[in-house]
């Protein structure tokens, strides 16, 4: 039944239909709570049913949302972390293309990683963080600032 409310559910949003879609009942299927996830927590919600899910389902969602972080150490080595589910958190400042905000987001490392690259899944999972603390209205506010997404995008 959920493999089948996500096959509708993905096919909406390929059409274009975004604005259309009720996943109302998908929610309720999978969250089965009164109060509201946010979205971080729904997706791993998902993704945690989808890989205790039976075989199918989680070969499909492996095959679509999979990938690999690589890791450039100091030293000169490389680490590779395989990604169940590859997802990218990217902040958005200022109005930027796409490529701009993931080149940056590979050079943002700390301690002894010098660089990350990634293999990335068919389907890619990007969470856009817009907000920012206005300390006037002593809460969090969504900037409005445009992302250009590009027809094709070579990573």
């Amino acid at each position: 039944v959920v493999l089948g409310l996500l096959r509708d559910l993905f096919a909406e949003m390929d059409m274009g239909l975004v604005g259309a879609i009720d996943a109302g009942e998908l929610y309720r299927k999978l969250f089965q709570r009164a109060e509201e996830a946010d979205v971080s927590e729904q997706m791993h919600r998902l993704f945690e049913l989808c890989a205790h899910g039976p075989g199918p389902l989680k070969a499909v969602c492996h095959e679509l949302f999979s990938g690999d972080l690589y890791e450039r150490l100091q030293k000169g080595s490389v680490r590779r972390v395989p990604l169940d589910l590859c997802q990218l958190d990217l902040c958005v400042t200022e109005p930027a293309p796409l490529e701009r905000l993931l080149e940056e987001h590979t050079r943002d490392v700390q301690g002894s990683i010098e660089r990350r690259s990634y293999r990335l899944p068919p389907v890619l999972w990007i969470n856009l963080d817009r907000f920012a603390y206005d300390r006037e209205a002593q809460r969090g506010r969504k900037r409005q600032v445009r992302l250009t997404f590009p027809e094709v995008l070579n990573a």
